[in-house]
């Protein structure tokens, strides 16, 4: 075969690249080759919350996107929420208190498999 690093079936890809598939036949007489390009897309991160009990986007889920750290501000820029390592849905709209935030915009950073995301988040109950 050829040089590069193989992967086996299930791997994931974490980086745009260009996969190349070499086969050869058990007696070495055919061979054959081919490429194509794999594009990394992140998963989206949900735009809004309505924690109102009703089971349908009560909670921040990010529990797909492996979350290292998780911060949530107001829009005057101070912090009303934190979570570290192992986040996966835990803000429901509350402050660090337990407390209902009031609807509006929050902006999130998230860092997560080694790369900080920011967004925004809407609460509107």
């Amino acid at each position: 075969g050829k040089g590069g690093e193989s992967y086996l079936p299930g791997t994931v890809i974490f980086r745009d690249q260009i996969i190349y598939v070499y086969a050869e036949s058990e007696d070495g007489l055919c061979t054959d080759e081919s490429s194509y390009s794999v594009k990394y897309n992140e998963c989206p991160i949900q735009k809004g919350i309505s924690p109102n009990g009703d089971g349908l986007n009560d909670f921040f889920d990010l529990s797909s996107h492996g979350v290292d750290d998780l911060k949530i501000f107001n829009r005057y820029g101070s912090e009303v929420y934190s979570y570290g390592f192992g986040y996966t849905n835990q803000w429901a709209g509350q402050d660090k208190n337990g407390n209902k935030l009031p609807d509006g915009t929050y902006y999130y950073v998230v860092i997560s498999k080694g790369k900080t995301r920011t967004g925004w988040v809407q609460i509107n109950k």
